[in-house]
């Protein structure tokens, strides 16, 4: 396994003048929905639900907060149906991955926890009997793509599209 890029949950909104500043404004506010991935299908979901209940257990006030679906939070399947239904205004607030959230420049997004609380690391893992199911030639594709991932190329790349490098190795 090779980690090769990290990615963060934040909490994006579509307009400069959306009427929060702060993840609990945004939370208690009635009338705008917020948007956030199911936890049962989709790691961005886990992960924003586990950020949602760190902010909990810091803000007492938020211990009431319903994460079912509602009026109020709007659960999609994935990020990619979440970053849909905010470029066609379904949604003015969401919670998705920072670079979604710089690709599509929406112009507020609000880090809800410390980096260390919010963060994803995405990897690639080759299976140990790969070379069994595949060509030589397959096998040399699968190592240069892999070592490409990992150039400072590939991660210069990366990061101007929004993604966080890997953690160093500890």
């Amino acid at each position: 396994h090779i980690a090769w890029i990290r990615d963060e949950v934040v909490l994006a909104q579509a307009s400069a003048g959306a009427s929060c500043d702060s993840l609990p404004d945004c939370l208690r506010q009635s009338g705008t929905p917020i948007g956030r991935a199911d936890p049962a299908v989709a790691p961005l979901g886990r992960q924003t639900e586990a950020m949602i209940q760190a902010w909990q257990e810091l803000e007492p006030r938020l211990a009431t907060l319903s994460l079912q679906p509602s009026s109020s939070m709007l659960v999609a399947s994935n990020a990619a149906v979440l970053a849909t239904w905010m470029k066609t205004r379904h949604l003015e607030q969401a919670f998705l991955y920072r670079s979604q959230a710089q690709q599509n420049s929406w112009e507020k997004v609000i880090f809800p926890l410390p980096l260390s609380q919010r963060t994803l690391s995405f990897g690639i893992a080759v299976a140990a009997n790969l070379a069994k199911k595949r060509s030589p030639a397959q096998l040399l594709d699968i190592q240069a793509f892999s070592e490409w991932l990992q150039s400072v190329d590939a991660q210069t790349l990366l990061v101007n599209m929004g993604y966080l490098a890997p953690a160093l190795p500890e």
